[in-house]
């Protein structure tokens, strides 16, 4: 119930301070009153003269208090002054602190915005670079890749499209019971397959390939290609050949069916009797076109 005494505000302090200086002066106007009384000797003063103690004692009470009063409220008011002072050094402080605070943040972000754009040049540089890479990599992805083209161009099982074989036995059937042999590389898995479907072919036209021994897998002194007609050596010179032959030669040049092969000639072929060997894939597309004569004159004897 004190606190407006013993801790008052600022602007009270200074008010009571006041008030306290004033009673002060009213006091010490009392004293001086008492005292002229004191000594002053008419008769209408005397009257009062027990009066004149009184006042001026209480005038000097009162003004031991005022003076108390004053001085503890200037005292009073001066530490909160010194503590207002104190508390706006504090403020300060802080807002230097704050503002220093400030400094170091914006350095640190000049700093990291400084790594963050090295980062960055050095991230631009490792794109340059893997985009460098990538493209060697498409490079070699691509030259795969046609490395893989060839390769499946020539792993890719060969097979008579059905419009060949009708065209084949259509030409052939007019001449059943021709002698047929039908050979395959040893070894050559896909060109068995192959071989398989002119036996096929062969049978649906009633030429005669004797069961089994007809169809055989050869080992050759020079692997053939695509398809090749083989002739008895004499009939082929002297152009003793018949119509079954040229009738399967002229099919197969039409169909565009021999692939690199050709008709070659051979002392080893039975009179009157056809080989045809099923070889290797070609390895060029423009061979297809049909044997040349030069290639039959280098063949003769390659086959046995």
């Amino acid at each position: 119930m004190m606190t407006w005494l013993t801790s008052p505000s600022p602007s009270l302090a200074a008010t009571l301070t006041a008030w306290s200086e004033a009673t002060l002066i009213a006091a010490t106007l009392f004293v001086v009153a008492g005292l002229a009384f004191e000594y002053l000797k008419t008769p209408y003063l005397k009257k009062f003269r027990l009066a004149f103690p009184v006042l001026a004692i209480g005038g000097v009470t009162l003004q031991a208090v005022a003076l108390a009063g004053s001085i503890w409220f200037s005292v009073t008011l001066q530490k909160l002054t010194i503590a207002q002072e104190h508390q706006e050094q504090r403020t300060e402080l802080n807002a230097i602190r704050q503002a220093g605070l400030a400094s170091l943040e914006t350095t640190k972000l000049r700093n990291a915005l400084g790594n963050a754009t090295a980062a960055q040049q050095a991230l631009q540089d490792e794109n340059l670079d893997l985009k460098q890479s990538l493209g060697e990599a498409n490079a070699e992805v691509a030259t795969l890749e046609d490395k893989a083209g060839i390769v499946e161009t020539h792993t890719e099982q060969r097979r008579l499209k059905i419009t060949d074989r009708l065209a084949l036995v259509a030409a052939l059937m007019p001449f059943a019971k021709q002698k047929v042999q039908v050979f395959s590389i040893d070894g050559d898995v896909e060109g068995k397959k192959y071989r398989d479907d002119f036996v096929r072919v062969f049978e649906r036209a009633g030429w005669d390939h004797d069961g089994q021994n007809g169809v055989v897998q050869a080992a050759f002194d020079v692997d053939p290609v695509g398809v090749t007609i083989i002739l008895h050596q004499v009939d082929a010179r002297h152009g003793h050949t018949n119509p079954a032959i040229n009738a399967l030669i002229a099919t197969l040049k039409r169909r565009d069916l021999f692939q690199g092969g050709g008709v070659f000639i051979s002392d080893q072929v039975p009179d009157g009797t056809v080989k045809v060997a099923i070889g290797k894939k070609s390895p060029e597309v423009a061979s297809r076109a049909g044997p040349t004569k030069a290639s039959l004159i280098r063949s003769l004897g390659a086959y046995r």
